[in-house]
């Protein structure tokens, strides 16, 4: 618990160094499951509303997996509906999208600019709530949950990687990734967040800041810590958006990996080309789901050769 206050107070005092101080809520907001009035909103410290989300329980790694029903989905949307309200007039981002999501899958989500799949993100991610419909996540209807309940399911539940990683900077990887085990008041948050890092081949760069790494090795750290907690579903928007071809390709090897280790994984992508890496494939258009398609299975590179090469070299 010391630690925990210790390392509060220290990336407290650091973010309000900081020169762009709304990355509080874009780094910390969703990935360690927070209140987003926990740290400033509006440019202001706010002192009320801010308690550490409840600790769940420290499980093997894939024991939620392996107690899943494999033929019931994991995540579902019933009706789901969601409107923006403008001068203009209305919005309707989503109109009433449904789609199952099963344990174990590799699922994209595509469309173009304006399609709706950045707000359907933000309600799978648990970052907003649906004006009508349900969500089911792993057996648990999250459509009317707010405030801490909310951020509890974020926390335990879902794992972010985001297009521009959202690290903080002046935090080594070793501490990025401990991040949601100490709001979570989870023991031995240090060994946990060096064993993910160790997975996604990142065991000797724990102790780098995030400037001193490359875009490939800052996604890395980002994956290990959405895999830290060992969530339900992971959830990626844009993955590889802000790398190269060859650096893409890497990163999705290690989520195939990941995925053949039985973790569900999300992928929120304009990019076909990571999309045929997905098992199956949503699209959407004028926020509806106008298509599932199947893809055939895709060779990758193991997790074990695709870290044998010197990671200054891969990105």
């Amino acid at each position: 618990m010391a630690l925990s206050v210790a390392l509060s107070l220290a990336l407290t005092l650091a973010l309000s160094l900081a020169p762009v101080w709304p990355i509080s809520l874009v780094y910390l907001w969703p990935v360690c499951g927070i209140q987003a009035n926990c740290l400033w909103l509006d440019g202001f410290p706010r002192t009320g509303g801010c308690s550490a989300v409840a600790a769940f329980s420290e499980v093997s790694k894939g024991l939620m997996f392996n107690s899943m029903d494999m033929n019931q989905p994991l995540l579902e949307l019933r009706q789901i509906v969601k409107r923006y309200q403008l001068d203009s007039g209305d919005v309707l981002a989503l109109d009433r999208v449904n789609m199952q999501i099963f344990p174990g899958e590799m699922f994209a989500i595509t469309g173009p600019s304006g399609s709706g799949k950045s707000t359907l993100m933000n309600i799978l991610g648990c970052l907003d709530n649906a004006d009508e419909g349900h969500y089911i996540l792993a057996g648990e209807d999250v459509s009317e949950l707010e405030g801490d309940d909310l951020s509890d399911i974020r926390n335990r539940k879902i794992g972010f990687v985001f297009q521009s990683f959202n690290l903080l900077p002046r935090l080594s990887a070793l501490e990025n990734v401990e991040m949601p085990l100490l709001y979570a008041g989870v023991r031995h948050a240090r060994q946990l967040a060096e064993e993910a890092l160790a997975t996604v081949g990142l065991a000797d760069r724990i102790h780098h800041e995030p400037p001193q790494l490359s875009g490939g090795q800052r996604q890395r750290v980002a994956i290990a810590r959405a895999i830290v907690t060992d969530p339900a579903i992971i959830l990626a928007d844009e993955p590889t958006g802000n790398l190269d071809s060859r650096v893409g390709r890497d990163i999705l090897n290690l989520f195939h990996e990941l995925n053949r280790q039985g973790r569900t994984i999300v992928v929120v992508t304009h990019d076909a080309s990571v999309a045929c890496h997905c098992g199956r494939e949503a699209q959407i258009r004028d926020g509806r789901v106008t298509e599932i398609l199947e893809h055939p299975p895709v060779e990758f590179q193991s997790l074990s050769t695709a870290v044998s090469t010197p990671l200054a070299a891969t990105g």
